[in-house]
């Protein structure tokens, strides 16, 4: 991408400004802490507003704690931060106080935190962020502030914990959990009714991802829970119908069995409902409205023989027609 002078660089889009400008108050954060907002004799504590060229300010106990180069009593060149304690917080380029190139913070202690490429104060390129005891966390690719290709968590010992691809902030394609040990706990199919992800509707998804609750979700999703042996236990589908989520869970047995079936509208209980027994039998069949049950419900024994039929509305049982085997 390339970059103007300062003198001719043009707005930024909105979402860009905001982005740059929550960027530049987390650079700033790092090496911000108590240290007096008043100059007085002695070294000083803070740029001053009119300042040029070079300089190093100090906190209260004359440790440095930021060194650089200002324009106008902005950073404008080469800075570098420390925290209280003395380590390196950040050091990076900027131009009127905005971060542009490589940009590296460091936890307290002096211990690499984070990675990254700015542009115009935005993040991108790739993302690399670091454990405080040492090991790469997380690899994220970034476009002008997106969250867009690759995405990979690690646990401390390196092992892949989460992986999969975003699209302009947003989740596409196969997404897959790991546990410490290396198993595969959790995949996650992220579906677009045939159009691009990011173009797809707007909510919350049931579950999603921590690591990506802030991002818009896509029209639909399959996810899939994976047993201690790798086996399938859990398989939600959900999808969008307008402002709404539909989801149907289903649930099995190490064997491949299915157990139940679920269907949610929102989090709540709306449409079908259904158990099996271990051996796959159908043992209650029926169906909920608005978290009520609502219409027929039959009870079947292990041999699937009807037992007991009854009648909802509202939640409320209104009829019990027939009871015993051969019920209608």
């Amino acid at each position: 991408m390339s970059r103007s002078a300062p003198a001719l660089r043009q707005p930024l889009p909105a979402r860009r400004l905001v982005a740059a400008a929550c960027l530049a108050l987390a650079v700033l954060a790092l090496a911000s802490c108590s240290a007096p907002s008043t100059r007085g004799p002695g070294p000083p504590r803070n740029v001053p507003p009119e300042h040029d060229g070079a300089l190093i300010t100090y906190w209260a106990d004359n440790r440095p704690r930021e060194d650089g180069r200002y324009r106008n009593g902005r950073r404008h060149g080469h800075v570098r931060g420390y925290h209280p304690d003395g380590s390196l917080a950040f050091a990076g380029d900027f131009e009127d106080g905005v971060p542009t190139g490589q940009l590296v913070q460091h936890y307290p202690g002096g211990a690499l935190a984070v990675e990254q490429r700015v542009v115009d104060g935005v993040l991108h390129g790739e993302r690399v962020e670091h454990f405080p005891g040492g090991g790469v966390a997380a690899r994220i690719a970034m476009h002008e502030g997106q969250r867009h290709g690759e995405f990979v968590r690690f646990h401390p010992d390196g092992r892949v914990a989460l992986r999969g691809r975003c699209e302009r902030d947003v989740p596409v394609g196969v997404w897959e959990e790991f546990a410490a040990d290396g198993r595969r706990v959790r995949e996650l199919h992220y579906i677009a009714d045939g159009r691009p992800a990011a173009e797809a509707g707007v909510g919350a998804a049931n579950d999603e991802p921590a690591a990506l609750q802030a991002a818009p979700p896509p029209a639909a999703y399959l996810e899939t829970v994976f047993d201690a042996d790798g086996k399938i236990s859990i398989q939600t589908w959900a999808r969008r119908a307008g402002a709404d989520w539909i989801t149907r869970i289903t649930t099995w047995t190490p064997d491949g069995q299915q157990t139940g079936l679920f269907e949610l509208r929102n989090g709540t209980r709306e449409g079908r409902e259904q158990v099996f027994d271990t051996a796959g039998v159908l043992r209650l069949d029926g169906r909920y409205r608005d978290d009520r049950r609502e219409g027929r419900w039959e009870v079947r024994d292990a041999q699937g023989q009807l037992v007991s039929v009854t009648e909802w509305r509202d939640g409320v049982e209104v009829a019990r027609p027939e009871t015993g085997p051969g019920a209608p």
